[in-house]
């Protein structure tokens, strides 16, 4: 019906969910298409994806699944290929779901992008799901939840003295001894296999040999890929960021109230790393003159932390290539007296001299 009405919002939505459809199905190259065409389209309009629809289509994981069951050639040449083809091409290929395999996917496995066992979300509210439902165990209570968190921050492990001190620190020997059994117990029955929690060597850690996701982990991992690819392969960066600054929902374990130091010190770590990813991304979309996503990546990083100064600077700068200098201009007096009010600070040289370039119109 979108074909026949000629509508790119159509062909750019419903790409998106024919790649998909295609990940699942573990045809990773034919997903790369699909979603790059899906891309191209968006900007066409001047749209974007909401947060809305990253958190509800489960874009950001699919998308890392494909990117990592795929080499790096494979990836930006399928990705290319979507992003150059016309609305009818879109529509032509995105319809041409043939019962057999192309041949770019036939010797590419599945695996890489099917559903894992458990599904572990920190970033945002706490929630973990087996095999795609929401744990509902009357042993999933607060402790068993905080210690699940706690060996996760922690690979190589935590002994019974360390999970002791981060989870009791007040308890006695013996309440120590009995808490941590029946927190160890219960943890190991809500999830459904004492396997998730191995004791070896006298430390107790989960177990990443079985079939897990975690949101966290994959936040941290795209990043790290973002940071390296960006002066080689400035594309491959930016899906990469796209995927970590999607995956962050929320402040690490925002509804659960947990008084140990450990939990604090990795929120505070995750929320520094959520800023520098958004302003990485923020600049390379300006170097590719992507002003408007640009500009939308500046704004969600000065509404994590107001006093960013790089994202200031940055989006004074997309203001003035959209051709709102006066805008720009605003933004930096606006800046001067939030400094002054609420940090009695002035703005960094570099944002002056920003400031003072746009003000004579260089």
């Amino acid at each position: 019906i979108a074909r026949e009405l000629k509508g790119r919002l159509g062909g750019a939505y419903y790409g998106l969910g024919l790649g998909k459809v295609s990940a699942l199905r573990g045809r990773p190259v034919r997903a790369a298409r699909l979603w790059g065409a899906a891309e191209a389209l968006r900007e066409q309009m001047g749209m974007s994806l909401s947060q809305f629809d990253l958190a509800h289509s489960g874009y950001e994981r699919d998308l890392a699944a494909v990117i990592s069951a795929l080499d790096e050639s494979s990836f930006d040449a399928a990705w290319a290929e979507g992003r150059a083809m016309s609305p009818e091409q879109v529509f032509e290929y995105a319809l041409d779901e043939s019962a057999t395999l192309h041949e770019e996917d036939k010797d590419i496995l599945p695996p890489a992008v099917a559903t894992p066992s458990l599904d572990i979300f920190a970033l945002g509210p706490a929630r973990v799901e087996k095999e795609g439902l929401p744990i509902d165990s009357a042993d999933w209570t607060q402790k068993p939840r905080e210690l699940l968190y706690l060996l996760l921050s922690h690979p190589e492990g935590r002994t019974k003295e360390q999970i002791g001190l981060a989870l009791w620190p007040e308890a006695s020997t013996a309440q120590l001894r009995s808490s941590f059994h029946d927190t160890v117990y219960r943890l190991r029955r809500a999830l459904g296999d004492k396997a998730w929690v191995a004791f070896e060597k006298r430390r107790y850690a989960f177990d990443r040999s079985l079939p897990y996701s975690y949101d966290v982990e994959a936040f941290e991992e795209n990043l790290a890929e973002g940071r390296g690819l960006q002066a080689e392969t400035p594309e491959r960066a930016i899906g990469h960021l796209k995927v970590a600054v999607g995956l962050y929902g929320g402040d690490y374990l925002e509804d659960l109230t947990i008084e140990g130091e450990w939990a604090l010190a990795r929120q505070e770590e995750l929320r520094r790393a959520y800023g520098e990813a958004l302003v990485l991304l923020g600049g390379l979309l300006l170097a590719e003159e992507r002003h408007s996503e640009a500009a939308e990546t500046y704004r969600r990083a000065i509404t994590h932390e107001r006093f960013l100064e790089e994202a200031h600077r940055g989006l004074m700068s997309c203001q003035a290539a959209l051709g709102e200098r006066g805008r720009a201009l605003r933004h930096y007096e606006e800046l001067v007296e939030v400094l002054e009010e609420q940090l009695g600070a002035s703005p960094a040289p570099e944002t002056t001299t920003l400031y003072e370039s746009l003000r004579s119109g260089a």
